[in-house]
């Protein structure tokens, strides 16, 4: 069985495709570390100076590396062309023990059964979504961990 990451943009087809994360906020991050560097040097108080060059580096370290990443890196998440969204990723946790009952709910595409299932913090089953909030599509697979990674336990389910 596939992942849910790499199936979801074969079963809904040319309705998803793959998009690049909004470079706006790090954009406006970047600028504010600049800025926090530029009036490092305005300052005469040489403790307010070290602690707005500091800061000011800092940001723009951390801001540049995600520009970067954003605009070469293979960040792409999937985006729903039909909803006008980007679809959200949701995980939750189950208890071994609810493995059936979360493959029944799963097989029957019942989002409100699934929704009664009690989840817990850290398990070894997993049900991640795909959830495109406005339009009400849920993109759902279970998986179970098997040492050092989850693997599929059951079918990409498409649910309305």
């Amino acid at each position: 069985m596939e992942t849910i990451d790499n199936k979801i943009y074969d079963i809904l087809g040319t309705e998803v495709e793959r998009r690049k994360k909004p470079l706006l906020l790090p954009l406006i991050s970047l600028a504010l570390g600049c800025a926090f560097f530029g009036c490092a040097f305005l300052c005469s108080d040489p403790n307010l100076y070290f602690g707005l060059l500091m800061w000011g580096v800092l940001v723009m370290l951390i801001s540049a590396g995600v520009v970067l990443v954003r605009l070469f890196g293979g960040n792409n998440v999937p985006f729903y062309v039909t909803g006008g969204e980007r679809f959200r990723r949701i995980e939750k946790y189950y208890a071994y023990e609810s493995l059936s009952e979360l493959q029944a709910c799963i097989s029957r595409a019942d989002s409100a059964a699934l929704g009664k299932l009690k989840t817990v913090d850290a398990s070894n089953v997993k049900l991640v979504c795909y959830n495109a909030p406005k339009s009400g599509l849920s993109i759902c697979q279970i998986m179970t961990y098997v040492p050092h990674e989850y693997r599929p336990a059951s079918e990409v389910v498409v649910m309305k």
